[in-house]
């Protein structure tokens, strides 16, 4: 069966997902590398979305009215005695934090901005924030009037940098989707019931196409509303039991009949 065609009643198809115990695991290892792809996508496009407005948001509260301060081997130095706070209604906060006295919380209560900390600057907004390090933007010896320079420069090299990121995250969420197959498969062993003909291997591949349709569906809403990860691991759970009961009970052999002796 086609590939795309087999994925696509994955999400609905109980029969089908019963069926998928009889597929080569290299089959499911790339079926599952195509599932994260798909629900991790729109991290990718709010991601860049918010880096890109943030890196703008940058340049615009730099050149305003700001306490002096630079970047020294890769460390913000600052005479200021305690955290700056700047707030735009278009841009957001705007922190200056040399001494790292404001911690990650504190910062995201601020709810959408900016904040150049001792060791590296942090973009916030909504909720969830990305750290980014000096020394990962090259920046060593720079005053403020450089950086406005470097973000500059910067614009050019953000397609890669989000590349970047972007991979390693997505290496990180797939290897965390393999470890959640291995572990929902052990849960199937005490789903069989009487289906001894289901082995480990067999519920491994069942748990990897079994999830297709909470993983994507959870990795897509997530960017819209909070969902509970309790929610994620029940509907796995509910799509592998549904896959087990389509697979069919062996019937009994018929005991042969004792010969009666002539």
């Amino acid at each position: 069966m086609n590939f795309f065609k087999f994925f696509y009643k994955c999400l609905y198809n109980f029969k089908a997902l019963a069926y998928s115990r009889l597929q080569p695991i290299t089959k499911s290892l790339f079926h599952v590398t195509v599932m994260t792809f798909i629900a991790f996508l729109p991290f990718i496009i709010v991601s860049s979305v918010t880096l890109q407005n943030q890196l703008n948001q940058i340049e615009a509260l730099v050149e305003s009215e700001l306490p002096d301060f630079s970047i020294t081997s890769h460390q913000l130095v600052s005479e200021i005695s305690e955290p700056f706070v700047q707030h735009s209604g278009t841009t957001g906060y705007f922190i200056v934090d040399p001494q790292n006295e404001l911690d990650e919380q504190t910062i995201l209560e601020y709810g959408n901005g900016v904040a150049l900390l001792q060791n590296g600057l942090i973009t916030f907004s909504d909720g969830q924030s990305q750290e980014i390090s000096y020394t990962l933007l090259g920046v060593d010896q720079m005053s403020r009037d450089q950086i406005l320079e470097h973000l500059a420069d910067l614009s050019g090299f953000m397609p890669i940098m989000l590349t970047l990121i972007s991979f390693f995250n997505y290496a990180s969420l797939l290897g965390t989707t393999f470890l959640g197959i291995t572990l929902l498969g052990l849960v199937g062993l005490l789903m069989k019931g009487k289906r001894k003909q289901l082995q480990y291997k067999h519920l491994w591949v069942m748990s990897a196409y079994s999830i297709t349709l909470p993983v994507i569906l959870f990795g897509w809403m997530e960017v819209l509303v909070e969902v509970p990860a309790l929610l994620l691991i029940i509907a796995c759970i509910g799509m592998l039991y549904g896959a087990v009961r389509q697979v069919p009970i062996p019937k009994p052999r018929p005991t042969r009949p004792n010969k009666q002796p002539h």
